[in-house]
């Protein structure tokens, strides 16, 4: 595991770290997007501000045990570093975060833009201010400046280090609000080509939702090999919003009723399915 440097201490090694991976084990699915995760443990109630944890965060497991979490940047951290696992592995083996209570399955955390580019300030703020925080009040000083270190060094390895971070074609800064209408589950899955290499969308199709936060729509410049799309790394979960800042020409098809329309660059017919 290439986190295992930073997994097991100061981020990894609470008790909040074991409900995590319990929860993320309790979701039963190999992909689970950030936000789906804030929402069902109660993170998005802290609107990325994470000093103060300001209400309790608490999820029931499946099996009706209530599972509890103290310090939100605790759970914060935690989630950083199964990110880098995620961007350096493509997944996590669950069992490799806590290898005496979860059995061994792969699982993927996937983040829109935006969520990185608000994480990456979260971490940050972390690093340059841990006395502000809750969780400084249960450490010492030493210990919550050397967890702070850590953090640092793992933001810059996530959001820095070559290769990791995506220098995506639309800045997150520069994102408008091009689908201020649009109503429901607005997250897509779209490929490197078209939001890091900024290709016209040449190939998109609607399929029946993987939860709460999906729409459905896939999102394809329609030169992708079998091997490419093979590679979860090639692909990742947006805002519908966001590939329509890549491609705006996609906002008329998104309101469309009806399952045979014409590609957009190329004329060919392609069939959606409608799950509304």
């Amino acid at each position: 595991m290439y986190i295992k440097k930073y997994w097991g201490n100061f981020i990894g090694g609470s008790d909040d770290s074991l409900n995590l991976v319990a929860f993320l084990e309790d979701q039963k699915k190999d992909e689970i997007p950030l936000s789906e995760i804030f929402a069902k443990i109660g993170l998005d109630k802290q609107h990325w501000n994470f000093r103060q944890t300001v209400e309790y965060l608490e999820f029931t497991h499946s099996s009706g045990v209530e599972m509890d979490f103290h310090f939100a940047v605790d759970v914060v951290t935690d989630l950083a570093a199964i990110l880098l696992e995620c961007s350096v592995s493509g997944s996590v083996n669950l069992q490799d975060l806590d290898e005496y209570n979860t059995p061994s399955r792969r699982i993927r955390i996937a983040a829109t833009p935006e969520e990185h580019d608000a994480m990456n300030k979260a971490l940050a703020d972390f690093a340059q201010n841990p006395l502000e925080y809750d969780l400084s009040e249960m450490m010492d000083n030493e210990e919550i400046q050397e967890m702070a270190r850590d953090v640092e060094a793992l933001r810059k390895e996530l959001y820095e280090a070559a290769g990791r971070n995506r220098d995506y074609h639309v800045k997150a800064e520069d994102v408008k609000p091009l689908l201020s209408d649009w109503k429901g589950a607005d997250g897509c899955i779209a490929t490197n080509r078209i939001t890091v290499e900024g290709c016209k969308v040449g190939y998109c199709y609607r399929e029946k939702p993987d939860g709460d936060w999906d729409s459905g729509w896939r999102f394809t410049a329609g030169d992708e090999s079998e091997e490419y799309m093979d590679d979860p790394n090639n692909a990742g979960i947006y805002k519908l919003n966001t590939i329509c800042n890549d491609d705006p020409d996609i906002i008329a098809l998104l309101h469309l009723q009806c399952y045979l329309f014409q590609c957009l660059h190329c004329g060919k017919h392609l069939v959606w399915m409608d799950f509304d």
